[in-house]
């Protein structure tokens, strides 16, 4: 992210490094080796959303390597999810925790379908979130950029949502350089209209 906040800061978007002030906190202050910072996609505008969503689907149309992006920024907005909660993480005797396509199920209540997706997330729990109808659309396109077979995820399927080259999943800080890139990407854009979309986005928790 101190790359990130220096791009800002030149690019007039800040006014100064955020990171200085919680450096200077931090050498003050006793280390909490439990403490989990992430960046997350905060609650946005209508129109700020629209910005985002816009400039990252127009560089996936002409770029496939930013299907992902697009696809981690959706997620992230649409399911309320930090950036470690789209890595593996560890769980019980060191064993890592992958989130596969197998964590999209089709659920039946009350005669009506919907999708869920199960998150294991901060506290070592498990949550399950609602997919908005919108949402599956970017998913079956994230499937077809991979060359899945079937448009929706099936029962068992233990392909990483995101895996890297070697076929296992990209780890958090890999995930949060997709992140980070696209905002860099929206300020791009932002440059060329003078917007300061970017400075409204980003946030740490």
């Amino acid at each position: 992210m101190q790359t990130l906040f220096k791009y800002l800061v030149r690019r007039d978007y800040l006014q100064r490094n955020p990171l200085q002030d919680v450096r200077k906190r931090d050498r003050n202050a006793k280390p909490n080796l439990n403490q989990d910072r992430d960046v997350e996609v905060r609650r946005l505008t209508d129109w700020q959303w629209s910005y985002l969503l816009e400039t990252l689907t127009e560089l996936a149309s002409a770029d496939a390597k930013f299907e992902r992006h697009l696809f981690v920024i959706v997620t992230m907005k649409s399911l309320f999810l930090r950036v470690s909660e789209l890595a593996p993480r560890p769980v019980d005797r060191g064993q890592m925790r992958t989130p596969t396509f197998e964590d999209f199920r089709r659920t039946i209540v009350d005669g009506e379908p919907y999708w869920a997706y199960s998150v294991f997330g901060k506290g070592d729990k498990t949550r399950q979130v609602t997919l908005p109808d919108a949402y599956l659309g970017y998913l079956k396109r994230l499937r077809l950029h991979q060359g899945l077979t079937s448009p929706l995820p099936v029962p068992g399927e233990s392909t990483p949502v995101l895996p890297s080259k070697k076929g296992d999943a990209i780890c958090k800080r890999q995930v949060q350089r997709i992140y980070e890139q696209a905002m860099v990407a929206t300020a791009d854009r932002g440059a060329e209209t003078n917007s300061l979309v970017l400075a409204h986005i980003i946030r740490f928790t």
